[in-house]
């Protein structure tokens, strides 16, 4: 039998969660697109190894979603786009865990706590994302069952597809900030 805790993150916690994110883009901001996306997988693959439960399990999957947006060449992110989502991700860049990955139990509770937080910031990209995938998936099964040509680039049937997607997450992150303008924040907590 599982146990549900809750918490509420206040004032403080979310500053410090600030300062963190900080220190994180600052040791990110030498890095290369490529290193980012290579410590996120440093993360995201022994966490699937190791599987671990639930909560944890979630949100580390679904940084792995963040991670396959950025290397899928089909879903062409604009640079705008692709930069927010490295900026979340820089937190996992910094070695400098609040709790050691290798700590029996809780090494990836801080990284699900933050993957948590970047999660709901890009709510709207991985929904956007997650439909864009079984589109792509149902009209190659489509087409498949169907005797299509396959000489058709994949390119030919997804570019309105993701641009109507690509349209409407950035309608609804603009809806969701309340006209804030380009800054991003949520309860407080901005990239």
């Amino acid at each position: 039998m599982g146990i549900k805790i809750e918490f509420e993150l206040g004032e403080e916690d979310l500053q410090r969660f600030r300062a963190i994110f900080d220190e994180a883009r600052q040791v990110a901001q030498a890095k290369s697109r490529e290193e980012i996306i290579a410590a996120a997988r440093r993360l995201v693959d022994p966490a699937a190894e190791r599987k671990p439960e639930g909560f944890i399990r979630s949100r580390i999957e679904g940084l792995g979603k963040l991670v396959a947006m950025l290397e899928d060449d089909t879903w062409k992110l604009e640079p705008e786009d692709a930069e927010r989502i490295l900026n979340a991700l820089a937190y996992f860049v910094n070695p400098n865990d609040l709790i050691p990955d290798q700590t029996p139990g809780l090494g990836f509770l801080d990284d699900a706590i933050f993957a948590e937080l970047v999660l709901r910031l890009l709510a709207d990209e991985v929904e956007a994302y997650d439909e864009f995938v079984k589109y792509r998936e149902a009209e190659k099964e489509r087409r498949r069952l169907a005797g299509l040509p396959l000489d058709i680039t994949t390119e030919d049937w997804l570019a309105d597809k993701r641009a109507a997607l690509h349209a409407r997450f950035r309608s609804r992150r603009s809806a969701d900030l309340g006209g804030l303008g380009d800054g991003w924040t949520v309860r407080g907590l901005g990239f």
